[in-house]
């Protein structure tokens, strides 16, 4: 008789007699149930509500490989750590804003990163910009009156950006001969 088990969005189904899961003949010694690899979350082509909404979900936010934060690390790998540290670096200092209870003014400054992140792109030459035309799609689709509503936005938006520089490090590792 198999009976069916929800997980995370996913459906397992695990063998059982009287109730008591079994055991395959192959693994007689695992204790446990292996479940199925998760898959890799959709990125979005838009974003039209909080972020705090849309991210709501941790494991589709962190985890490795299937995750939102390592996607984007992986779409930002032909950018330099120093570009993604500088965006960072202003997001922290909006950060001390929101410790004023000051959303309004960290808001406004989240919002000055677009022509920023825009002028960075456009001084590059054509062939060097291209690969900062996903990073500015990206900085537009989540930072919007839309998306950004209340101090949780902020937050969320830091602690994503912040996941996606610690994925972008571990991509981009340097050799031992670099150092």
């Amino acid at each position: 008789m198999a009976k069916n088990k929800k997980l995370a969005g996913m459906s397992i189904k695990k063998a059982t007699v009287n109730n008591k899961p079994q055991q395959s003949d192959n693994n007689k010694k695992a204790s446990h149930t292996l479940l199925p690899e998760r898959n890799k979350v959709e990125l979005p082509k838009e974003i039209n509500y909080a972020l705090s909404d849309f991210y709501e979900d941790g494991s589709d936010l962190f985890l490795p490989k299937t995750g939102y934060a390592y996607q984007y690390a992986e779409k930002f790998k032909d950018i330099p750590p120093h570009q993604l540290r500088k965006v960072l670096d202003y997001v922290k200092g909006i950060l001390v804003n929101l410790r004023n209870n000051d959303f309004k003014t960290s808001q406004k400054r989240l919002f000055v990163l677009l022509p920023m992140t825009a002028y960075n792109c456009g001084r590059l030459g054509k062939s060097e910009s291209a690969k900062y035309d996903y990073y500015y799609e990206f900085m537009k689709m989540h930072i919007s009156d839309r998306t950004i509503r209340t101090e949780e936005d902020i937050q969320v938006f830091d602690t994503l950006f912040t996941s996606i520089i610690a994925y972008h490090v571990q991509l981009n590792k340097k050799d031992d001969s670099e150092e």
